[in-house]
């Protein structure tokens, strides 16, 4: 591979991570059922209140798994002699590789028990599958208008977030690649 030619990875489809926010979407969706449904039955609330808040739980979930299912589309991630590119849809995020530390494959079953217990809750069997993780020496920041997230882009400051977590269809060549690609950086 030369690192002069500019390589393309496809994201998995759907991700963990958004089958993980469905069942999220899909828990509030019972639970705030069943609590309008307890508050009907105790006569807390009338009927047409407990109807008009089962219409709003149901059309903010609605809402909130299309938003997840449109994210996961047009996902794809390409890797240039400067930079880490990654494009969500319209958005199209830059990290330059003098800002990338660190590049590895992990899985949420190989983290901190806390960590751990969450993928396990979370993502369910999907807990096994690996992920790229991408830390970065400086953090993510969001324009206010504009292209899209990045670490040299003028925006919102969020610290904290210096960490990607990508889930690819061929993470271990991404890795691979990634970082001869940064090891070409540094000299």
């Amino acid at each position: 591979m030369e690192t002069g030619q500019e390589l393309t990875y496809g994201f998995v489809r759907p991700s963990p991570a958004t089958k993980a926010m469905l069942r999220v979407v899909g828990g509030m969706l019972v639970l705030g059922s069943c609590a309008v449904a307890l508050l009907w039955i105790v006569d807390t609330v009338s009927s047409e209140r407990a109807s008009a808040g089962e219409l709003f739980l149901l059309v903010s979930c609605v809402v909130l798994a299309i938003v997840f299912l449109v994210q996961d589309r047009g996902k794809i991630i390409l890797l240039t002699s400067t930079e880490l590119v990654v494009e969500r849809g319209s958005s199209r995020q830059r990290y330059p590789w003098g800002d990338v530390r660190r590049v590895c494959l992990e899985t949420w079953e190989e983290r901190a028990a806390l960590s751990r217990l969450f993928g396990r809750i979370f993502y369910g069997a999907d807990a096994s599958i690996p992920y790229v993780k991408i830390v970065l020496r400086r953090a993510v920041r969001f324009p206010l208008w504009g292209p899209g997230p990045g670490t040299r882009v003028r925006g919102v400051f969020v610290p904290g977030i210096n960490t990607l977590r990508l889930y690819l269809e061929e993470p271990e060549r991404f890795v691979r690649d990634a970082r001869q690609y940064m090891e070409a950086q540094q000299g």
